[in-house]
């Protein structure tokens, strides 16, 4: 039985920063977000230090949920990207932002300015860009 003190511990676990040079990247995979990620938001990251980690480049064997949630619990922060394409948003980076959030960890949102229209970029601090502008994302990051 966990008790009260337990409880207690546990929320401090779950919560604790963590001192990490890695950055989680929530992205969507389309071929179309590749220069962005290449030459915008890596870069930007790297720049200000952080190791990038983008699911896309990690070698792994298990469910793709269990090393995104361990990833996410090892970074110091995630960078959110919201762009999406015809279909709509993209549920996982939601997910990945809300969780990191829980975490207290910090997120950056980003997303072209097309699709800041979304109530959650509307309420928050927001990096955005006209188009695929990976200048903007670059500069951006830094700040």
């Amino acid at each position: 039985m966990l008790t009260v003190d337990g409880y207690a511990r546990l929320a401090e676990i779950v919560t604790e920063h963590v001192i990490s040079s890695e950055a989680f990247v929530a992205m969507w995979f389309d071929s179309s977000m590749d220069i962005v990620y290449r030459q915008g938001i890596k870069p930007g990251i790297k720049t200000a230090g952080y190791n990038p980690v983008h699911m896309q480049e990690v070698a792994h064997v298990n469910k793709i949920d269990d090393e995104i949630i361990a990833a996410i619990k090892r970074a110091h922060f995630v960078v959110a990207d919201f762009t999406h394409g015809q279909e709509g948003p993209r549920g996982g980076v939601y997910y990945e932002a809300g969780y990191a959030h829980a975490l207290n960890k910090k997120v950056i949102f980003t997303c072209p300015q097309k699709n800041l229209k979304m109530s959650i970029l509307i309420h928050a601090n927001t990096i955005t860009s006209s188009g695929k502008t990976t200048r903007t994302y670059k500069i951006n990051l830094l700040h």
